[in-house]
């Protein structure tokens, strides 16, 4: 089978961009045809194609008048009759700034086409987490969000953009899956039918993110002395408000008593350094190198999960293939992925006095060292999910 994976970014992009480029190594593996296609290639691996100075051209001033991925420009281009006649089934991830909706429902007439759910602006009006607003459950208009990536207009076309979205979903053939029972659940809010999404798990590479010799891993990187746990925080940017850094400083505060060492992974900022401003932190940067991620990961005692909302945070399932075991808030798809294994402590969202009091319960009873091996087996391989996907296919 040729099979056509595009997303928004390769492997050194975000979640849903890694995923799509695990997947397609794995579809090449398991003796398919796949090319990853996304937006830092060229040619015939860009989803534009040949066409796409003048094609990025054109969204983005589509985008500055606040129709963001509304008009299909990429249809007129070469490479959208590539995808159809060179390619049995395309797999789309992330595809905000990347294909309008009308792109498509173009493409799923003409061929097998599944797009994995990574965050809800599938079916908004281009919201990536519409939090409290519930008005894409019939029609969005008045956006709060429309300053923000990757709507980010002056401009609020939100009702028109939802209805043209809404449209083109209704009159193709496009089949979604989500890595989360919480995403089904939104997508079925905005008034789609069940038999229009599967749900589909993400995974990992466990030849890369498995347990490993934590004292071993502690000399390499200097922490032998330190007598404490050792706390993981990671985000893309370590100051992002909607990933919870506040709640993981206030937690290590409340937890001093028996001496973490804040271990951060992801860009640090003069924001950053003033939330954690006092604690005994260690910055490893932003890491794009998986298997020092993946030896840091393990090297930690526990994780912190602290988001205000996710779908299926690629993170939780690499803590847990690395022995790690996680505490945080039940949001989004978060309490599905710790309900794998009982190494998944969270409380409601906001309660970080209750994970802090939690992780010292825990440490002081020594329980934590028992957490490590009932991890492992928690998640699934790539392999394992790219056959499934492979079903969906068929």
């Amino acid at each position: 089978m040729r099979i056509a994976v595009i997303s928004k970014s390769d492997v050194r992009g975000g979640g849903a961009s890694v995923v799509a480029a695990n997947l397609a190594k794995q579809y090449n593996l398991l003796g398919h045809s796949a090319d990853h296609i996304n937006l830092t290639e060229t040619g015939r691996l860009h989803p534009y194609g040949g066409a796409a100075r003048v094609i990025s051209a054109l969204k983005q001033w589509d985008g500055r008048r606040g129709y963001r991925d509304h008009r299909g420009w990429e249809i007129r281009t070469l490479q959208a009759r590539r995808l159809v006649s060179d390619y049995d089934a395309i797999h789309l991830h992330d595809m905000s700034t990347v294909y309008s909706h009308e792109m498509i429902a173009w493409l799923a007439k003409r061929a097998k086409v599944i797009w994995t759910i990574h965050d809800c602006s599938p079916f908004t009006a281009g919201c990536l987490y519409p939090g409290a607003c519930t008005k894409f459950h019939s029609a969005c208009a008045a956006c709060p969000q429309t300053y923000s990536w990757p709507i980010q207009s002056s401009k609020d076309r939100t009702s028109e953009l939802h209805k043209r979205r809404r449209a083109a979903i209704e009159s193709s053939p496009i089949h979604f899956t989500a890595p989360s029972r919480w995403m089904i659940g939104e997508f079925l809010k905005g008034g789609y039918g069940e038999d229009r999404i599967s749900f589909v798990p993400n995974g990992v590479d466990k030849s890369i993110f498995h347990p490993r010799d934590r004292e071993k891993l502690r000399r390499k990187y200097g922490f032998d002395h330190h007598q404490g746990p050792i706390v993981l925080f990671s985000a893309a940017w370590l100051h992002d408000s909607r990933k919870g850094p506040h709640f993981a400083a206030q937690i290590c505060r409340m937890i001093e008593d028996i001496n973490p060492k804040l271990l951060l992974v992801g860009r640090y900022s003069n924001e950053a350094a003033t939330i954690f401003n006092g604690l005994d932190v260690y910055h490893a940067g932003f890491i794009k190198d998986d298997t020092v991620r993946a030896e840091l990961f393990a090297m930690a005692d526990m994780s912190l999960m602290l988001s205000e909302e996710e779908n299926a945070p690629l993170i939780v399932l690499e803590c847990l293939a690395s022995g790690t075991p996680v505490f945080g808030f039940d949001v989004g798809g978060i309490k599905e992925m710790a309900k794998l294994t009982k190494a998944g402590h969270l409380k409601k969202y906001g309660a970080a006095d209750m994970v802090a009091h939690h992780i010292k319960l825990i440490f002081k009873q020594k329980e934590i060292r028992n957490m490590f091996k009932e991890c492992e087996d928690a998640v699934a391989s790539y392999s394992d999910i790219a056959r499934l996907y492979l079903d969906q296919f068929k």
